[in-house]
């Protein structure tokens, strides 16, 4: 889920952007604060709002992203510092052994554009220094924090996007679980005209038991993993049905070879 701010009558808006389209929270959650730091500082609930809107849209909050002009995601923080040289192996490439202490700059909120906005070169420089940046949002408050507590003032980040894996794992998994009805069939039918002539209950026990002992355990680890956001539930919701369609393609072919 990617959240950007857009131009709508000359008011920067939150919106979530899909594929090719945004969704309006404006219009899709009214009730929803209208800024990102107000947004992070509304809690985990209100992020996983926006995540279950950015699948369920209501009618009428979707328009096309073609169009639309950009503000900064975030135009209204209280404050923005930069951190130089931070990224150790550029700052030796450059020879300059990186500090002991972190370099904090400000940036102000004018100085800021919006994706695909015009950048303005001052009169005092010549060129543009072309440079990618990682931004963090931090959502709660603090003074003073210890190294060992810092990821902590992370958490409502950390929240969401566990929220949003939950519910990515959720559609998947029900997708997957579906389709492996078709794959057990294709399995289960070849299987038993291999061993037609063997005993029913010992035929049972050799399929049925590497399903039991295998299939579902790897289905719900990979489950508990993409629900936490260890990995991608695009392909880890799937691997097990990789794998016995894999098996039920070989007994298959055995059966039509034989």
């Amino acid at each position: 889920m990617r959240l950007l701010a857009f131009d709508k009558d000359g008011t920067p808006t939150l919106a979530v952007r899909r594929g090719d389209e945004i969704v309006d929270l404006s219009l899709a959650a009214p009730e929803l604060p209208r800024d990102v730091p107000a947004l992070l500082a509304a809690g985990a609930a209100a992020m996983e709002r926006v995540g279950k809107i950015a699948f369920d849209p209501p009618p009428g909050s979707v328009r096309p992203a073609a169009g639309i002009r950009y503000w900064p995601p975030v135009w209204n923080a209280p404050k923005y510092l930069g951190a130089g040289l931070n990224y150790h192996d550029h700052a030796r490439e450059q020879g300059v052994e990186p500090p002991k202490f972190p370099i904090l700059f400000p940036r102000w909120a004018p100085s800021l554009v919006g994706h695909e906005e015009p950048l303005v070169c001052p009169l005092a420089s010549n060129q543009f220094d072309w440079e990618c940046e990682l931004a963090v949002v931090i959502g709660r408050g603090g003074r003073h924090i210890a190294r060992d507590d810092a990821l902590q003032y992370e958490m409502l980040l950390k929240k969401h996007r566990t929220a949003l894996a939950k519910l990515t794992t959720e559609v998947h998994s029900r997708f997957a679980l579906s389709s492996s009805c078709l794959l057990f069939t294709l399995l289960g039918g070849p299987f038993a005209i291999v061993r037609g002539q063997r005993q029913f209950l010992t035929t049972f026990f050799v399929c049925f038991m590497p399903i039991l002992l295998l299939y579902y355990p790897l289905m719900l680890g990979m489950m508990n993993l993409s629900k936490s956001g260890t990995v991608d539930p695009a392909w880890a919701m799937w691997i097990s049905n990789v794998l016995l369609g894999i098996v039920a393609a070989f007994v298959l072919r055995r059966v039509l070879k034989h």
